[in-house]
C-alpha cells in the first residue's frame, strides 16, 4: 500500500438535524411532530496505476485530493505506463492528481401524529414523508479506460487516442438514486367499557423511486471536458500533458458509445381498509372477528 499520509484517507462529513414538537391542545387532543434531516458528503483520492518520476503540483484542498508521490522500489525504466503494463497495481499505486471518489447521500423525514379522544373512540392520524437523494462517483478499480483508449486507440475511431492518454484507473462509475415516499394512516379505536370492542383503519402509501446509471457528473474531477455533458456514466482521468481539446473528443465518445447507461423509474401505491371487532361473552370467553 502507499506510504502513510494523513491526507491520503477517505473523507466523510455528516450533518444532521432532529427536532420534535408536542402540543397538548386539551386533555383529549394532542399533536406531535418530528423532523429528521441527515446530509452526508464523502470523498477520497482515486488510485492511478501509473508511474510518475516527479510529483505534480500538490493539491491539498478540503475535497480530499492528495499530492502524488513515488513509492519505495517503484521504477519507471519502461516508461510511465510501467505499472499498468508490468507491475501489480494493487501493491504499487499512486494517487491521481485530478480525480476523486466522492458523492452525497441526503435523507429527510417528516412525521405528524394526531391523537384525539372522542366520547366513543380514540382517533389516531399518522402522516409521514421520506425523501432520499444520493449520487456517487466511484472508481471501478479496473483499467478499461486505459485499455480501450491507450491500447486499442478508441478502435481507430479517434486519431487523438493512443498510449499515455488515459490514466489506468481514470474511470469512474456513477450512480444516482432518488426516492420519495408518503404514508398516511387513520385508526379509530373504541374506548368504551362495554363488551364490544372494535378498530377501524385506513392506510395509504405512495412510493416513487429513480435509480440511474446516468447522472450528473458531480465533483468527480477528471477532465474539464465533462462539463459539456448534461449526464454521464463514466468520468475519465488523463495524463496532465494531454491537450484539453483531445480530451473533449474522447470524453463524449466514451460516454456515448461505450458507457451508455439508463435511468429506471419505479412507482407503486398501497391502499388498505381494515377492521377488527371482539365481543366478550364472559371472563373466559370472547369472540373476535378480523384479518388473520
Amino acid at each position: 500500500m502507499a506510504p502513510r499520509n494523513e491526507k491520503d484517507v477517505d473523507t466523510f462529513e455528516e450533518n444532521g438535524l432532529r427536532a420534535a414538537f408536542k402540543w397538548d391542545a386539551s386533555e383529549t387532543f394532542e399533536v406531535t411532530a418530528m423532523v429528521n434531516v441527515v446530509n452526508n458528503e464523502f470523498g477520497g483520492p482515486v488510485v492511478a496505476f501509473h508511474c510518475y518520476t516527479e510529483p505534480f503540483n500538490e493539491r491539498d484542498g478540503p475535497d480530499g485530493r492528495v499530492p502524488l508521490y513515488d513509492l519505495p522500489g517503484t521504477t519507471c525504466a519502461r516508461g510511465r505506463s510501467d505499472l499498468l503494463d508490468h507491475g501489480d497495481p494493487y501493491v504499487t499505486h499512486l494517487a491521481h492528481p485530478d480525480m476523486v471518489n466522492d458523492g452525497f447521500d441526503d435523507h429527510t423525514n417528516y412525521n405528524l401524529n394526531i391523537d384525539w379522544e372522542l366520547p366513543f373512540a380514540d382517533l389516531v392520524s399518522s402522516t409521514s414523508y421520506f425523501e432520499r437523494e444520493a449520487n456517487a462517483a466511484l472508481e471501478l478499480g479496473l483499467a478499461e479506460g486505459a485499455v480501450l483508449v491507450n491500447r486499442f486507440r478508441c478502435f481507430r475511431q479517434l486519431s487523438v487516442c493512443g498510449p499515455n492518454t488515459v490514466s489506468a484507473t481514470g474511470i469512474t462509475h456513477i450512480r444516482y438514486r432518488l426516492t420519495e415516499r408518503i404514508v398516511q394512516e387513520f385508526r379509530l379505536i373504541s374506548n368504551t367499557d362495554g363488551p364490544l370492542q372494535w378498530t377501524l383503519g385506513a392506510y395509504f402509501k405512495d412510493d416513487d423511486s429513480q435509480l440511474g446509471q446516468v447522472a450528473p457528473c458531480y465533483k468527480g474531477g477528471g477532465s474539464p471536458a465533462h462539463a459539456a455533458l448534461d449526464k454521464c456514466r463514466w468520468i475519465l482521468g488523463f495524463f496532465p500533458d494531454v491537450p484539453v481539446e483531445d480530451q473533449a473528443q474522447i470524453v463524449p465518445w466514451y460516454n456515448n458509445r461505450l458507457g451508455v447507461g439508463n435511468n429506471n423509474y419505479l412507482g407503486f401505491k398501497e391502499q388498505a381498509i381494515y377492521g377488527e371487532a371482539s365481543y366478550r361473552l364472559s371472563d373466559q370467553w370472547e369472540i373476535q372477528l378480523g384479518p388473520p
